[in-house]
């Protein structure tokens, strides 16, 4: 390769590039692309009479009912006009393919992402201003805060500015921050207040963050600041309840994914889970009737991170939390719907309430 032509390898989008990428010549840039060669020919899609078809005779779902093996043919179509059938295949496999025990599986879970939604939603809500709570009340620089090396740095090795995974952390940090305001830049606040004092006040980006967002950000926080959002977070507990910032750390990236899981659809019935909430020991006895350790991977413990969540906010967020968790085992009855599949003990509604 010649001298004058640069390659990229291992492309990081959020450093700043020091070459000159205007001379197409004297640059070189390959991008990862998804495959497009094939290895075996694909099967043509079907339509749903067809589908209804082939689940019944090749894979042997059970449309039976009342001695009628064809029960719920016209309801099976019907219903896969509206549904993806590779997700709703997923439902089959966990339901020994019993059609009817599927479908309400399939849509207590669509019920069931939605109702996680709004609680995640307000925990969102709360993790983001308390975390601008801790950071902003008294801060008094004549900087930027979110440029504010303190925030991320101490004198500790492992926080340490010579520490390279720090300051590529760091570097990340300040620079999806930036792509975050960049992203609003038509949002009436945001030109405001660049008009008026040249960046966007932190209040307003941190209202601006997702969930993935503020928990990236805890995670590049030096522990001095960590501990700051975890004991403002944590103010109206007692002492037994208060939250670490460690297990905070934990709560947010595992309800971020869980708010991932939701966004997209994904199933939650007899789903094990990977990204889970670690346990805070004051909550330990509401785990205790589980019955076996594959429970502890299910739906339930991310209930008990936000109920304990809940339990640090305003008494009416504890009524909405009581609330939601009524007309969730309502619906439960209404679908029909055995809890053991998510995680929940018997008792999970007792368990649960505040």
């Amino acid at each position: 390769m010649s001298d004058n032509i640069f390659e990229l390898k291992n492309f990081k989008e959020y450093l700043p590039l020091e070459v000159d990428i205007s001379d197409k010549d004297c640059l070189r840039y390959k991008p990862v692309l998804a495959p497009t060669q094939l290895k075996k020919e694909i099967e043509p899609s079907l339509s749903e009479e067809k589908l209804y078809d082939h689940m019944k005779n090749n894979s042997n779902w059970d449309f039976s009912k009342e001695n009628c093996d064809d029960f719920y043919k016209e309801d099976c179509v019907n219903f896969l006009r509206d549904i993806d059938f590779q997700s709703f295949s997923q439902y089959g496999k966990l339901t020994e393919r019993n059609y009817f025990k599927a479908k309400s599986a399939y849509l207590f879970d669509s019920y069931l992402r939605n109702f996680l939604q709004e609680i995640l939603e307000r925990i969102e809500v709360f993790l983001k201003k308390s975390t601008s709570d801790a950071i902003t009340l008294g801060y008094n620089k004549e900087i930027y805060i979110f440029e504010d090396d303190e925030l991320y740095y101490n004198e500790s090795k492992k926080y340490s500015k010579d520490d390279p995974h720090r300051k590529d952390l760091v570097l990340r940090t300040k620079y999806y921050l930036s792509s975050l305001i960049l992203q609003k830049s038509d949002d009436n606040i945001v030109k405001k207040q660049i008009s008026e004092f040249g960046v966007v006040l932190p209040w307003t980006v941190f209202r601006l963050m997702t969930f993935g967002n503020i928990s990236s950000f805890l995670v590049a926080l030096q522990p001095l600041y960590r501990n700051k959002v975890a004991s403002y977070v944590s103010s109206p507990l007692d002492q037994t309840n208060k939250i670490a910032a460690k297990v905070l750390l934990s709560w947010c990236n595992a309800l971020r994914y869980l708010r991932n899981i939701c966004s997209h659809n994904g199933h939650l019935y007899g789903r094990l889970h990977n990204t889970l909430p670690v346990i805070h020991r004051a909550d330990e006895k509401l785990l205790s009737n589980c019955l076996d350790d594959d429970d502890n991977k299910k739906l339930f413990v991310y209930f008990v991170a936000m109920r304990h969540i809940i339990i640090s906010m305003s008494k009416e967020s504890h009524l909405f939390w009581n609330d939601k968790l009524e007309r969730l085992l309502n619906e439960s009855c209404r679908y029909e719907i055995d809890f053991a599949n998510y995680g929940f003990p018997e008792n999970w509604f007792e368990l649960l309430t505040i």
